[in-house]
């Protein structure tokens, strides 16, 4: 009896001993998030087995991982796994979803994830209005992909273009050669403006 006795404590030991590793690996692994140094964050959590397979938290931050370095198949992998029961602790996993289903342009699954967010989490919950704005241009992305392009983008080269900042372009109303648009060029005639619009540097 005092033999099992002994290799219980043994057990017992090495697993509080495992879980305090954990915790710390995760700790860790949020402290690179807050930098945004995701691959150091991921590499850190998949340095526990039980993290990787077992530690629900563990997943959904691994899944994030993946979500931030592009690799959104890896992402979408585990996060509906997640949320198969639809019982998760962590309602974030269909915003995630959502995002990288609006990002590839699958609106009506987007909107889906976006809908099941908003029923998992309280009614004064700050990105409430944030997602339902994402809902509607969810419903506007399904309107007009299928819509004939009525423009098209082209780099119009270095006669144009160039290193610094150029941005906000109109065409003419008058004249159908001729674009108008905002930049920070050298020698340009902008700067730094009042309340009045008067020149204040």
């Amino acid at each position: 009896m005092r033999k099992y006795l002994l290799l219980f404590i043994f057990f017992l030991i090495g697993t509080l001993g495992y879980s305090q590793n954990d915790a710390e690996l995760k700790r860790l692994a949020k402290e690179f998030f807050a930098y945004n140094r995701y691959e150091d964050a991921l590499t850190t959590l998949q340095g526990s087995r039980s993290l990787v397979r077992n530690d629900e938290e563990g997943k959904f931050l691994i899944a994030l991982c993946y979500y931030h370095l592009n690799r959104l198949d890896e992402s979408v992998e585990i996060l509906n796994n997640l949320v198969a029961n639809e019982r998760t602790l962590y309602p974030e996993c269909w915003f995630y979803l959502g995002k990288i289903y609006h990002a590839r342009h699958q609106f009506t699954e987007a909107g889906r994830f976006f809908k099941v967010y908003l029923k998992n989490i309280s009614p004064n919950d700050p990105n409430r209005r944030m997602v339902v704005d994402i809902i509607r241009r969810c419903a506007n992305g399904q309107q007009y992909q299928f819509k004939p392009a009525e423009a098209f983008v082209e780099n119009l080269g270095n006669q144009v273009n160039t290193k610094h900042d150029e941005f906000g372009p109109v065409l003419s109303p008058n004249y159908e050669d001729r674009l108008y648009f905002s930049s920070a060029r050298e020698g340009s005639m902008g700067g730094k403006r009042n309340a009045q619009g008067q020149p204040d540097e």
